[in-house]
This record gives structure tokens, sequence and C-alpha cells, in this order.
């Protein structure tokens, strides 16, 4: 059933877009302090006619390799924009969108410059924008790669690297392409404060974070003891269950 599936979803993903099939939700990044609402991260989804609901992890490797990745990100950040300038014609308080960006879009060719062009199409400030990024995509460390980081960040978007602690990144890396933000994958979270070898590692990160002056977040925060250890290290910012499903 599951290569059957797969089999679908790879035929199917190509009219995905025009068929309104991708839809977008919005989850809450909280500063842990106040309980402030910083940011918010862009989530896709894919509601499948014949499979329903479709995650991530079950079709943007299908994407990547079919190269419908290209298309479905440029629908993204067009959502996102539209979205975002309904908000604040709204009169909504500005926040930051958080977008995940697939390793093969930031390897094309004049990337950044597109993603501004369609900011400046909808009038709004590049800054409102995060790009996030996964560990592996620092691996590849291509010429294009670390260009369209550099010329993002100088279009005030910041740069976010996701799931850390889960690859093979360091803080080397961050050094070089001036990560602004980096967000502890949270199965690091399981069992804190309890579980010691994973608290150490939490508070390890979030000290060195400090020390070198750069934001933490941490996903998947669930329980009120993992959120109030967080609250106790003076982690910047967090998102999870137990803000919003």
């Amino acid at each position: 059933i599951q290569n059957y599936k797969e089999f679908v979803l790879r035929n199917d993903l190509h009219h995905a877009i025009e068929e309104n099939q991708m839809k977008i939700y919005y989850h809450p990044i909280v500063n842990l302090k106040t309980g402030e609402i910083l940011a918010v991260e862009a989530l896709l989804r894919w509601m499948h006619p014949e499979w329903g609901l479709v995650l991530p992890n079950e079709f943007i490797h299908l994407a990547e390799e079919t190269g419908c990745i290209i298309d479905i990100g440029k629908w993204v950040i067009r959502q996102v924009c539209g979205n975002y300038k309904r908000w604040q014609d709204s009169g909504l308080p500005p926040i930051k969108v958080v977008v995940n960006v697939s390793g093969i879009q930031l390897m094309e060719s004049g990337f950044a410059n597109k993603i501004k062009s369609v900011i400046d199409e909808y009038g709004l400030n590049p800054k409102f924008l995060i790009i996030e990024i996964a560990e592996d995509v620092l691996l590849k460390n291509t010429d294009t790669t670390i260009s369209n980081i550099e010329t993002l960040r100088s279009f005030g978007i910041e740069i976010a690297l996701n799931s850390f602690g889960l690859g093979f990144s360091s803080f080397t890396y961050q050094n070089r392409l001036k990560i602004d933000i980096i967000k502890l994958n949270g199965s690091f979270l399981k069992g804190i404060p309890y579980n010691k070898v994973n608290s150490v590692i939490v508070e390890s990160a979030i000290h060195l974070a400090q020390g070198l002056k750069i934001k933490m977040g941490v996903e998947g925060i669930e329980t009120w003891d993992q959120l109030t250890y967080l609250k106790y290290l003076n982690c910047h910012a967090g998102q999870g269950n137990i803000f919003s499903q």
C-alpha cells in the first residue's frame, strides 16, 4: 500500500498547486519570557483527494526528486506574502513569518532575488521574513547556496537553522554563513528536566547560543515541565503543542 501511495503522490504532485490542494497553516513561535507571539511558521499541508491530509515528510522528498519543489516553493512564498499583506491591512501587530526552504531551492541561481521580487510586488518590508534551512544544506556548502544566503541577509531577511543537533553541522558553519537563529530539535526535550543527559544537552546548547549572541528557539515543547525548565534556562523562544496544535 505504501509503495502504491508513493507512486500516486509522485504523479499527482505535478497538479497539486493548480488544483488548489496545497494549504498553509501557521504555527506560533512564542517568546518564552513574555508569552508574546514573536513569529509564525508556515507549515505546508497537502489535502489529497484520495489520501486526505498528507504531511511534508511524505511528499517533500518526492517534490525534490521530481523538481516540483521549485514551483511549490514559489507558491508558498507568494501565499505567505499575500497573507501577511492582508494581516497588515487588517491592523494586526507585525510579527515575523518563518518559511522552510529546501536545499534544492537554495541552489537555484537567483533564488534570493526572486524572493525579494515577490516581497516587493506586495509592498512589504523584507525584514518580516525568516528563511529556515535544514542542517544538511550546510554540508553542500556550494557557492550558489552561500551566495543566496548572503543576498537574503543583505535584504534584512534572517536565516534560521532548524532541527539543530540532529545532523553534522557545527558553529563553524554558523560563523561562516552568519546564521541568525538556531532551533533545537524537540527530540532533546524528551524527559527533561528529569532526563539528565537531555537536560545537559539542552542547557549547553542554550548557553552556547547565548554566548555567541545567536537567537535560540526550541521545537516540540509539549509539557509544562519542559516549558518551565526552558524558561529557567532563559531560552529565547519556543514552539510546540503546548501553545497550539
